[in-house]
């Protein structure tokens, strides 16, 4: 019995939280590109006006996503890694026509400053797996929202592209904000040479050590 009320009184709290910030989300929820429909929290101040007095650089860490059935858990799982970095920005951007009330309800969870994109794949290109150009679209959509709403004022920024289904040392955020131009770095336990990674010479990429890398 205590089992059962217990499982009640947390089904009803999560449920009436989740009202809430569905009512929440959506009133905030607008157009701003054709294609495109933006759902903010209320710390996108941040990425406007910039955080005086720090001189931290701020990341702006873009997430391609796209609805499957790990897509909550993976998401919660890398919203508790980057509840951990301090001036960090989060786009989320889905391949999916709206907003996910789903992780409207998720994202705030984390106390993160975030902007989550509906960014669907132009459907000319769903139809043709050969010439399908996955994540793209939801980067794309991405870029454009930093080059609407950063501070221009502010140089003291960089991008990251992470994927929901990565995992990341804190430390590699560290490497992160060391970026002057571009940076890349090698990911593991990917395909058959179990590492991803560029091939550098004398401080240059000069190539790729990719099992995928004839499709990259």
């Amino acid at each position: 019995m205590v089992i059962i009320i217990y499982l009640f009184l947390f089904l009803q709290d999560r449920f009436s939280r989740h009202r809430r910030q569905t009512v929440d989300s959506t009133s905030s929820t607008v157009d701003k590109n054709p294609g495109n429909r933006y759902s903010y929290n209320g710390e996108s101040e941040t990425a406007r006006n910039g955080d005086r007095g720090n001189d931290t650089t701020l990341i702006y860490f873009i997430t391609p996503t796209y609805p499957r059935r790990e897509q909550i858990a993976e998401l919660t799982r890398l919203g508790q890694t980057l509840m951990h970095v301090s001036r960090l920005y989060w786009i989320v951007a889905d391949d999916r026509p709206d907003c996910s009330l789903q992780i409207m309800n998720l994202l705030p969870d984390f106390s993160i400053p975030y902007t989550y994109i509906a960014s669907p794949m132009p459907s000319i290109y769903k139809h043709n797996p050969n010439a399908m150009p996955r994540g793209v679209s939801n980067r794309r959509a991405a870029l454009n929202w930093i080059r609407l709403n950063h501070n221009i004022n502010d140089s003291n920024a960089v991008i990251y592209f992470g994927d929901d289904d990565n995992t990341f040392h804190l430390d590699l955020f560290k490497e992160i904000r060391t970026t002057k131009k571009i940076s890349m770095f090698p990911v593991g336990l990917v395909g058959e040479y179990g590492v991803s990674s560029p091939i550098i010479d004398k401080g240059k990429v000069v190539g790729f050590f990719d099992s995928w890398a004839s499709k990259r």
